[in-house]
């Protein structure tokens, strides 16, 4: 369940409440059995995470056991002796736990953020040497009592020292990247109030504070209880899994003010030994302002190198890219460009600065520029192509993106930015060109044909010009092909497409469809002179022309359709042209004809036909009849007539 981990969570919270309440034996069995629990707590959590990610709470559970097992022991010899020697082996269980979950805080931090976090390190540091000063003035009199071991003070030391290991690697974990969920924050309490307590504990022992023991053994419990918590929260399946975050490129709030009170705790500790009744601790407060002022210059330092790494990277960029990349002021004065602008552009950066980049623009291009400056906000605007006249007088084309950053301090202006385009603009064009035109003579082809067809019929009906179309078919064209070759035969097409071009006016279109048919679209001509257009055509195309060594010369015959007959669809009027084509070649090659709805009733006749016979054939609805031819001055049968008669079904 999403919400198991109340289950642990709330009863242990109680039994913490409730342990006030206890006393005797009772009390001791009741904390050692909330100990335990831990234990079992990050022993169920570990088996949550896939088998590669256990062994941070493996080890967790290993250093709780510890601790536990230290408890026990502790309020054993307790029970036996009265007090407890320092040092002992209780003491060795409870150090345990600290590598145990020192070890683990590593990997976890690993997991989370990698090897190349040494900026958080350092602020972890910061702050764990502030902290160190404060456990020095409450860890001193272990050190400087008498009557107390060298090794009895060695270990009473231990216990703050590896409680600053600890924070200082969960500070670490903390201020690295990485998803900052329940799991996680629940993780730091649970080291938090462990140093706390054992702080707090440090001090009653050391100074001979009057503080309930109840206090230390609460504060003790809640952060067992949290460590357990963790393990079995939801979130923890993601606590350590390596971080999407890159390095951080400045220093979050939380940050400073952790690093700024840290910097305060040096001169701290001079009032904080006074207050507690101790001298100031000059060498402590030496030691820790050193200590601080290092750490300090290293950040810096660091600092200063992602951020010198950080403008190699964008210089190494922006040289090598092959991108615009300008800034200038609202009226279009360049205040900043790239240095690759000479490399793309052929100009020399200072011949740049302080020109108008209108100046190197086609007119129309920079009318965006207008638009850019009045825009509001940094978010990207398409400001479409531009073409840019380069040093060498022709044109590249800049695909070019604006940013107004007018209120960015680190700008101020607008930033220009596309990448060069030019290629792929033109090989844009070509391919566009390929599909509407023919490769071979350059004409517009059927697909361009039909669509200007279909925009005149549109604007014929809405009152526009009357238009006209003339197909057109070379006579014995594949006479020539067979006799002279493919190679003279497309040069023969070639110069049929230059003379109709020639021939029409810049409104009309020419268009080849394939093998020796072309075709004709007139806008807006004199109905009454469409049929002397075409003989005029045929009279240019049969010119003769030199070709190969050859004089080659070709008839054509014209099928024409107007707009007069009512067309609505291209392909009605492309079909009666074609049929008007076939007419004229079929009467007389070399000549042209106009349209008539009978041409195509005779089409449509011939198509039936064709169609009905192929059907009798093959149901044999032929018959085959004899006749006898029988001589009048009875000489008997002459011959015989065979007659054919077609039982057609209707």
């Amino acid at each position: 369940m999403r919400r198991g981990w109340w289950l642990y969570a709330v009863p242990t919270l109680l039994g913490t409440a409730a342990y006030t309440w206890l006393s005797g034996n009772t009390r001791v069995v009741w904390y050692d059995a909330l100990s335990v629990s831990v234990v079992a707590a990050l022993l169920a959590g570990a088996r949550r995470v896939p088998r590669a990610e256990r062994l941070p709470w493996y080890l967790f559970a290993a250093g709780q056991l510890c601790y536990s097992i230290a408890d026990i022991s502790w309020n054993a010899v307790y029970a036996h002796l009265g007090y407890v020697p320092t040092p002992s082996l209780v003491d060795a269980a409870y150090l345990a736990y600290y590598p145990f979950v020192a070890i683990g805080l590593v990997l976890l931090a690993r997991r989370r953020s990698g090897r190349g976090q040494a900026l958080a390190l350092v602020d972890a540091l910061t702050a764990g040497t502030g902290v160190a000063l404060v456990m020095w003035v409450v860890a001193r009199p272990s050190v400087v009592a008498t009557g107390m071991s060298a090794a009895a003070g060695v270990v009473t030391l231990a216990y703050p020292a590896a409680d600053l290991v600890l924070l200082v690697l969960a500070l670490r974990m903390a201020m690295g990247p990485g998803r900052r969920t329940r799991a996680f924050r629940l993780l730091l309490a649970s080291i938090l109030l462990t140093t706390v307590t054992d702080l707090l504990y440090l001090a009653t022992t050391t100074r001979g504070w009057d503080l309930p023991s109840a206090v230390t053994d609460i504060g003790w419990l809640l952060g067992y209880i949290t460590f357990g918590c963790a393990a079995l929260h939801p979130t923890m399946r993601s606590l350590g899994q390596p971080s999407a975050e890159q390095a951080e490129g400045g220093v979050p709030l939380r940050r400073k003010i952790l690093l700024a009170t840290s910097g305060l705790f040096a001169p701290g500790v001079l009032a904080l030994g006074p207050a507690v009744g101790e001298p100031a601790d000059v060498a402590a407060f030496a030691v820790g302002a050193t200590l601080l002022y290092l750490l300090l210059l290293s950040r810096l330092a660091g600092v200063a190198r992602r951020q010198e790494r950080s403008e190699r990277r964008f210089r190494s960029i922006a040289l090598s890219s092959s991108d615009l990349m300008l800034i200038t002021d609202p009226d279009g004065t360049i205040t900043w460009c790239s240095q690759s602008i000479e490399r793309i552009c052929g100009y020399p950066v200072a011949q740049l600065m302080g020109r108008q980049v209108t100046s190197f623009l086609r007119p129309g291009d920079a009318g965006t520029l207008d638009l850019l400056a009045a825009a509001t906000g940094s978010a990207a605007c398409p400001l479409g192509d531009w073409r840019m006249r380069v040093s060498d007088g022709s044109d590249r084309v800049f695909q070019v993106t604006g940013r107004n950053l007018l209120d960015d301090p680190a700008v101020g202006g607008l930033l220009l930015a596309g990448p060069d385009v030019t290629e792929r603009r033109q090989m844009e064009d070509e391919l566009r060109e390929q599909a509407l035109h023919d490769t071979l003579t350059g004409l517009a082809n059927r697909v361009l044909f039909v669509d200007r067809l279909r925009h005149a019929l549109v604007r014929r009906r809405a009152g526009g010009p009357e238009l006209a179309v003339l197909f057109i078919d070379l006579d014995d064209f594949k006479t020539v092909n067979d006799s002279l070759g493919h190679q003279v035969g497309d040069e023969l097409l070639v110069a049929v497409a230059r003379r109709l071009r020639s021939s029409v006016r810049s409104a009309d279109t020419a268009a080849r469809f394939g093998g020796d048919e072309f075709a004709l679209l007139l806008v807006d001509p004199i109905p009454d002179e469409v049929l002397v257009i075409a003989q005029r055509i045929q009279e240019r195309l049969a010119q003769p022309v030199l070709l190969g060594g050859h004089e080659v010369s070709v008839t054509a015959s014209v099928g024409i359709a107007t707009s007069e007959t009512g067309y609505s669809e291209a392909a009605d009027v492309l079909r009666d042209a074609d049929t008007a084509m076939y007419h004229a070649k079929a009467t007389e090659r070399g000549t042209a004809s106009v349209f008539d709805p009978e041409m195509h009733m005779r089409a449509t006749g011939r198509l039936k036909a064709r169609g009905e016979l192929r059907t009798a054939l093959a149901e044999h609805q032929f018959v085959v009849h004899y006749q006898p031819i029988v001589a009048l001055d009875g000489s008997g049968v002459g011959a015989f007539e065979a007659l054919v008669r077609w039982q057609h079904p209707e």
